[in-house]
């Protein structure tokens, strides 16, 4: 019984340890389940994103935020890489249901990037466009060309 209670506890810190790790030891800078959101940098960094409807050809704007409750939409314009994609799969299946049979939904977001928060060489990176800032200080989390209802099928 001792054995096995030891087993539970090296496994359950185990577990403790692992999973932090995996957020501190991944790609994702805009993933912050981790991390102290007072002094994080992703928190106060800022995002442009657009979401776009290309499956007739022409480019179409998405606005989310007419749908998306006000937390889901901040986390949105936060670039939260999961809640895009989750978006995009409801988006996409809606317009499958509606007869499109091969929607297209593209996202072009640019944000500061977190790495570089705070460095005057960056400051208004963002508001300046990406054409005219340095480089390093904007990052696009996702491909903008890329079909996000070709990604999660």
């Amino acid at each position: 019984m001792t054995t096995l209670r030891n087993l539970f506890i090296v496994g359950w810190v185990g577990l403790q340890v692992a999973l932090p790790l995996s957020y501190y030891l991944g790609d994702d800078r805009f993933d912050e389940r981790f991390a102290w959101r007072m002094f994080s940098p992703v928190r106060l960094s800022e995002c442009r994103v657009k979401l776009v409807d290309r499956t007739d050809g022409a480019a179409t704007l998405v606005r989310p935020n007419a749908e998306l409750h006000e937390v889901w939409g901040n986390l949105l314009s936060r670039a939260r890489s999961p809640v895009v994609h989750a978006y995009a799969k409801r988006w996409c299946d809606r317009r499958r249901d509606a007869g499109a049979t091969a929607p297209a939904l593209h996202a072009e977001i640019t944000c500061e990037n977190p790495a570089r928060r705070g460095d005057a060489a960056c400051a208004g990176a963002l508001a300046a466009g990406a054409a005219s800032a340095q480089p390093g200080c904007l990052v696009e989390p996702i491909d903008p060309a890329q079909n996000l209802c070709e990604v999660d099928r």
